[in-house]
Order: C-alpha cells, then structure tokens, then sequence
C-alpha cells in the first residue's frame, strides 16, 4: 500500500477533527474529557496563525491517521521539533501509517534544522518505550508534566493574592542581555550546553512571527528572573500554553518572584482565552506538586518527555 501525506487545510477540517475525537476517547492518557468543538478549532488552528501543524496519512481518498507537532523554542538550543500526537485509526494499524508519519515529520525537522525532537510517551506502555528507546531516543523519568486547566487557573488567582511590590512584565528588547545571563547561568546549574545568543532571542521572541514569550521579574530595574513558554494546542481541549524555561536569581529567591511569574502566566492565559497550561516539574519537588494539587494541577501519571537527538533521527531515517 503506497501511502501519500499532506498538510491538512480547512476543508480537511472535519474529518481531521473526527479523528482527534476518537483519538482523545481512545486514549485519554491526560484524564482529559474531550471538550474541543469543531468551530473553537478551525478558529484557533486555522483563523488565527497556530504553531501546531498537521499532516493526514491516505489512501485513495480516505484520511489513515495524522499526526500534530511544532516547533517550540528552547531558550538553551533555539527552535526544536515537539511531536504532540499521532494517530491512526484502528483499522489501518500495524501496516506502517505511523511510522510513515514519523518519518515525515522527520523530513520537516531536518528542514528546519532540528537539533532534537521531542514527545511525551507514556511509560507504562512498556512496548512503546522499548521502541522509543531502540530508535534512540532518551526518556528522563524524574521530569514529570504537570497540567493546568481553566477553571485551575481560575480558582488559582482568585486565591493567591498578588503581591503589588514584585514588578512582573513581558521583556522589553533592552532586557534581553541580561535575561541572556540569566539564561547562562541556569543552563550552567542544571548541566546542560547552550548555543543561543541575545541576536537569537531577538529574532525569535520579537520578530513578526513570535516563536516563544518572555516574562521577566525586576527590582529596581534590576532583572531577577524570567519565565519563558509558547503557545501550542491541545486536543482534549484547544489553544494552550507550554513553559519553556523558569529562573530566580539566587540571591532573589523565596521572596515570591516565582509564584508571581505563574500568576502573571495564569493571568495571560485566563485573559486570552486559552484552555490549559503545561509545564516541566522534578518529581522531587513533592511539596511543590502538593501544594498545586489542591487547585487541580496535576503531573501525569504515566507521561515523560522522549527526546531524539538529530544524530538518532538522521540514522533512523535513512
């Protein structure tokens, strides 16, 4: 069977947003009620500019499965290929639609020069993870994924007071050499290499097409830390927001900066709309993750973020 893929157009709507149903029912990994509708998709996938794009499997017509991903920014390694699903109906499993989607969302990230590609699997599906793993890619199991809905959000501004003393505002351009610094200097605790610059923060957090945001506390003009995320989509329920990177100077610590970036992030969400925030959290931050708990924001049980460094994808595609 010789499949074809194309990206999918408005007119493909229907058809795709069946299968994203089906997908969202089936799975339900994410403990998520499918809450999306048809017409909130087309406006926020096709209306407005989204950073999601989707690809459809077929066969004479008929639509096999699809796949979702974009392309985030890391404040570490510049832009990076994030898959967000992919699916194939139940009828044309087990003949190569998905690895046939995998592989051309492989051809996109070495056109747009991918240094890795990301995707959240779930480890208990212990034939995935074997597979994950035999094609390269690396499972951090000690980085949950924590997940914030509306009404979470909603009830956590309402009961967190905002402490008018912290100034927490989108980065301005002159800014950006000291949240540079910032960015350094995290990447240096937590171990990880950096190949990003100020002209590279510049270009993609201030240009037309927005790649990611930045959210900045300063004291005295001062920058303290910053918050950077990206907006993605989810299926379950539509437009969401996806943090990148957070940071606190040391000296600036357990004065509240950090819980006012999240609240000026619930703000921004809850103010435009969007349906569900997503972030990275150590599993042994147990207090931390308590303490969320009670407005509903919850790690995934079984979720963990898979990562395929471009030497892996390169050879698995050839």
């Amino acid at each position: 069977m010789s499949f074809t893929v194309k990206e999918v157009a408005v007119n493909d709507s229907l058809l795709l947003f069946e299968m994203m149903e089906e997908y969202s029912n089936e799975t339900n990994f994410k403990n998520i009620t499918f809450a999306n509708t048809r017409s909130s998709f087309i406006r926020d996938c096709f209306e407005e500019k989204s950073n999601v794009k989707f690809l459809v499997a077929e066969f004479n017509g008929n639509f096999l499965g699809y796949c979702a991903f974009q392309y985030p920014y890391d404040v570490f390694k510049d832009s990076y290929t994030h898959i967000n699903e992919i699916y194939v109906k139940k009828e044309y499993r087990k003949i190569g639609v998905a690895l046939f989607l995998f592989s051309k969302i492989i051809d996109d990230a070495l056109k747009n020069e991918s240094s890795t590609i990301t995707w959240n699997v779930d480890v208990s599906d212990v034939k995935l993870l074997e597979i994950q793993k035999k094609i390269g890619a690396t499972v951090n199991e000690d980085v949950l994924i924590l997940h914030a809905f509306k009404e979470g959000l909603d009830r956590f501004l309402k009961a967190t007071p905002l402490n008018n003393a912290i100034e927490v505002h989108f980065a301005k351009n002159y800014e950006l050499p000291d949240i540079y610094d910032c960015i350094a200097e995290l990447a240096k605790i937590t171990k990880n290499d950096i190949d990003t610059d100020v002209y590279k923060l510049m270009k993609n957090g201030f240009s037309i097409h927005k790649k990611f945001k930045i959210l900045t506390t300063t004291l005295n003009d001062e920058v303290t830390g910053f918050m950077s995320f990206y907006h993605s989509y989810n299926t379950g329920c539509g437009k969401s927001l996806v943090v990148d990177k957070a940071f606190i100077k040391k000296e600036f610590r357990k004065k509240g900066l950090g819980q006012a970036l999240l609240l000026k992030l619930f703000d921004y969400a809850v103010k435009n709309n969007f349906q569900s925030v997503e972030t990275s959290i150590s599993k042994f931050e147990v207090e931390k993750i308590e303490q969320l708990k009670e407005f509903e924001i919850y790690p995934y049980n079984n979720l963990r973020i898979a990562t395929y460094k471009k030497e892996a994808f390169k050879e698995f595609h050839k």
